[in-house]
Protein backbone atom coordinates (compact mmCIF):
# COMPACT_ATOMS: atom_id res chain seq x y z
CA UNK A 1 0.00 0.00 0.00
CA UNK A 2 1.48 3.32 -0.94
CA UNK A 3 0.56 5.16 1.84
CA UNK A 4 1.22 3.49 4.33
CA UNK A 5 5.04 2.73 2.84
CA UNK A 6 4.52 6.72 2.29
CA UNK A 7 4.21 7.49 6.00
CA UNK A 8 6.76 5.09 6.87
CA UNK A 9 9.12 6.56 5.04
CA UNK A 10 8.50 9.95 6.06
CA UNK A 11 8.92 8.53 9.96
CA UNK A 12 12.31 7.68 9.53
CA UNK A 13 13.32 10.73 7.29
CA UNK A 14 12.27 12.73 10.65
CA UNK A 15 14.12 11.09 13.36
CA UNK A 16 11.42 12.97 16.10
CA UNK A 17 10.92 12.09 19.48
CA UNK A 18 7.14 12.15 19.00
CA UNK A 19 5.34 12.21 15.32
CA UNK A 20 1.33 11.49 15.45
CA UNK A 21 0.01 9.19 12.65
CA UNK A 22 -3.84 10.53 11.97
CA UNK A 23 -4.51 7.24 10.47
CA UNK A 24 -8.46 6.66 10.61
CA UNK A 25 -7.48 2.44 9.09
CA UNK A 26 -4.44 2.50 11.62
CA UNK A 27 -4.93 -1.11 12.39
CA UNK A 28 -6.29 -2.45 9.23
CA UNK A 29 -3.21 -1.15 7.66
CA UNK A 30 -0.83 -2.59 10.46
CA UNK A 31 0.07 0.96 10.71
CA UNK A 32 -0.29 0.21 14.95
CA UNK A 33 2.89 -1.83 14.71
CA UNK A 34 5.30 0.65 14.35
CA UNK A 35 3.55 2.70 17.24
CA UNK A 36 4.85 2.95 20.92
CA UNK A 37 1.00 3.49 21.79
CA UNK A 38 -2.24 4.59 20.01
CA UNK A 39 -5.23 6.94 21.21
CA UNK A 40 -8.53 6.15 19.87
CA UNK A 41 -10.46 9.59 19.22
CA UNK A 42 -14.01 8.70 19.75
CA UNK A 43 -16.84 11.21 18.75
CA UNK A 44 -20.72 10.77 18.34
CA UNK A 45 -21.26 9.38 14.70
CA UNK A 46 -23.29 12.44 13.57
CA UNK A 47 -20.22 14.44 14.61
CA UNK A 48 -18.27 12.60 12.41
CA UNK A 49 -20.46 12.22 9.56
CA UNK A 50 -20.82 16.47 10.02
CA UNK A 51 -17.15 16.73 10.13
CA UNK A 52 -15.89 14.37 7.25
CA UNK A 53 -18.83 16.26 5.07
CA UNK A 54 -17.27 19.74 5.95
CA UNK A 55 -13.88 18.36 5.19
CA UNK A 56 -13.75 16.64 2.28
CA UNK A 57 -16.92 18.30 0.40
CA UNK A 58 -19.05 15.32 0.50
CA UNK A 59 -22.51 13.76 0.86
CA UNK A 60 -23.59 11.98 4.16
CA UNK A 61 -24.10 9.20 2.33
CA UNK A 62 -20.38 9.01 0.85
CA UNK A 63 -19.03 9.63 4.71
CA UNK A 64 -21.44 7.18 6.14
CA UNK A 65 -19.81 4.73 3.64
CA UNK A 66 -16.07 5.78 4.68
CA UNK A 67 -17.33 5.11 8.38
CA UNK A 68 -18.42 1.48 7.33
CA UNK A 69 -15.20 0.30 6.58
CA UNK A 70 -13.63 1.33 9.58
CA UNK A 71 -13.23 -0.79 12.70
CA UNK A 72 -16.21 -0.16 15.28
CA UNK A 73 -15.79 1.67 18.04
CA UNK A 74 -15.99 -1.07 20.63
CA UNK A 75 -13.32 -3.19 18.74
CA UNK A 76 -11.22 0.88 18.79
CA UNK A 77 -11.53 0.95 22.29
CA UNK A 78 -10.40 -2.64 22.93
CA UNK A 79 -7.34 -2.49 20.55
CA UNK A 80 -6.41 1.68 21.60
CA UNK A 81 -3.91 2.03 24.62
CA UNK A 82 -6.11 5.49 25.50
CA UNK A 83 -9.16 6.74 24.12
CA UNK A 84 -10.47 10.03 24.48
CA UNK A 85 -13.77 11.29 23.44
CA UNK A 86 -13.55 14.25 20.93
CA UNK A 87 -16.47 16.23 21.48
CA UNK A 88 -15.27 19.17 19.28
CA UNK A 89 -14.10 21.51 22.56
CA UNK A 90 -10.09 22.15 21.07
CA UNK A 91 -8.98 22.95 24.16
CA UNK A 92 -10.30 19.91 26.62
CA UNK A 93 -9.04 17.59 23.77
CA UNK A 94 -5.57 19.10 23.91
CA UNK A 95 -5.62 18.98 27.65
CA UNK A 96 -6.39 15.24 27.22
CA UNK A 97 -3.66 14.64 24.43
CA UNK A 98 -1.07 16.08 26.64
CA UNK A 99 -2.32 14.17 29.63
CA UNK A 100 -1.77 10.84 27.40
CA UNK A 101 1.65 12.13 26.28
CA UNK A 102 2.79 13.32 30.21
CA UNK A 103 1.98 9.53 31.28
CA UNK A 104 3.71 7.74 28.76
CA UNK A 105 7.39 9.76 29.34
CA UNK A 106 6.70 9.37 32.61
Amino acid sequence: MYVVQEIKETIDALREDCIVIDAPLLFESKLDQICDFVIGMMAKEEEKIERICKRDGISKEMAKKRLNIQMSEEELQKRADYVIINDGNMETLEEEIKKVWKEKKE
